[in-house]
């Protein structure tokens, strides 16, 4: 479903999509440059996060998946749960490789604490 989202197949319209802006620039920069350095990239590489899909009947099914309800009613202590706010982020691994590390983990490290470089 995520690949028919980011190759627009799907009405996202209800959704926050959001692109990897490092991927963006990047390939900004290859075309300006004229070296097809990225040619590969796919359009679902350029989607970094999918958010408040909660309306997409697909994806949610995963949300309502029996293996989830068990640990779902151990955290909140009822079955009454509702979605407030779905996200999904996507990190593909041969990105890394051409571009080095993804903005979303670009140093930062979450603790107890909080967030920190």
């Amino acid at each position: 479903r995520f690949k028919s989202i980011s190759w627009g197949e799907v009405d996202s319209s209800n959704m926050l999509v959001m692109k990897d802006i490092n991927v963006v620039k990047a390939l900004k920069k290859a075309k300006a440059e004229g070296t097809g350095a990225l040619d590969h990239v796919s359009k679902d590489n350029l989607i970094e996060k999918l958010q408040d899909w909660a309306q997409d009947e697909v994806l949610f099914e995963y949300c309502k998946h029996p293996n989830i309800m068990p640990y779902l009613k151990d955290i909140i202590g009822s079955a009454g749960a509702k979605a407030m706010h779905t996200m999904m982020i996507n990190k593909p691994g041969t990105l890394q490789e051409n571009m080095g590390q993804r903005s979303s983990t670009l140093g930062y490290t979450c603790t107890n604490d909080g967030w920190g470089r």
